[in-house]
């Protein structure tokens, strides 16, 4: 569960550099060049990492075998303790929400402009 955990991380880290690069750009006040496919192809990969890290993977559940070996258990929960599963969970999930808020200031920004070049 680390190692699949340490994989969707790292996929989210490719992607905040290219994100990040986006918001640095909104700060100087500088042109944002990317297209609209582009905005929305960065919106599906924050939706599928998000569902990889929410709804896919069994990183939050725990095992079925559990059930057969209740004492079992209790070392389950040290070991996700000691791998810091859960509160690396959120944070992925703060950076996922950290995301989409510039990508869907980009795809608002990128509307408004095409509604005002449509009205002029």
């Amino acid at each position: 569960r680390s190692v699949k955990l340490a994989v969707i991380e790292q996929s989210l880290e490719v992607l905040n550099t290219k994100v990040s690069s986006f918001a640095v750009s909104l700060v100087d006040s500088r042109l944002v060049r990317v297209s609209q496919q582009e905005v929305l192809r960065t919106m599906g990969l924050l939706l599928h990492i998000r569902g990889l890290l929410n709804l896919q993977s069994s990183l939050q559940e725990t095992p079925d075998i559990f059930w057969e070996e209740p004492e079992m258990e209790e070392l389950y929960i040290d070991i996700r303790k000691e791998l810091e599963l859960d509160p690396r969970i959120r944070h992925v999930n703060h950076k996922i929400d950290y995301a989409k808020e510039v990508v869907d200031i980009l795809s608002t920004t990128m509307s408004t402009n095409h509604a005002n070049n449509i009205e002029i």
